[in-house]
């Protein structure tokens, strides 16, 4: 797709059709995409997050900075710096989406207290439910 559109914005082809048949792409979705009317996938992922892989990255760094000191940083605190940093509120899943998309660079020792606050919160709530 983006070498189609490429070669359009070159003139190596001289129309959407003639992109479309040289690179086995359908006509109106290059149409589309060429005239910027819809994006991609990675770009609608992008565009549709939070917050940027900088940021993202220097959440983590700040984590790894507290759960050294014995201080990891509970859900409601990482949606508090998510917040300063976005300018907006984190929707309610965001802290557990952002600990799976990190996994594999957060410490044990988060992780646990992130999964034990996690089960503090599903049960306070399930026992005001039954009150």
């Amino acid at each position: 797709m983006d070498q189609a559109i490429a070669d359009l914005h070159s003139g190596q082809v001289r129309t959407i059709s003639e992109a479309a048949r040289k690179h086995g792409l359908n006509r109106s979705t290059l149409s589309r995409r060429y005239h910027r009317k819809t994006a991609s996938r990675t770009e609608c992922i992008e565009n549709s997050r939070l917050l940027g892989d900088i940021e993202e990255r220097e959440i983590v760094k700040h984590i790894h900075k507290l759960t050294s000191l014995g201080l990891p940083p509970t859900p409601a605190e990482l949606n508090k710096i998510a917040a300063a940093l976005a300018g907006r509120e984190p929707s309610k899943n965001w802290c557990s989406r952002f600990v799976r998309r990190h996994r594999d660079e957060l410490d044990s020792g988060y992780w646990l207290s992130f999964e034990e606050s996690c089960n503090k919160k599903a049960k306070s709530k399930t026992s005001s439910k039954s009150s």
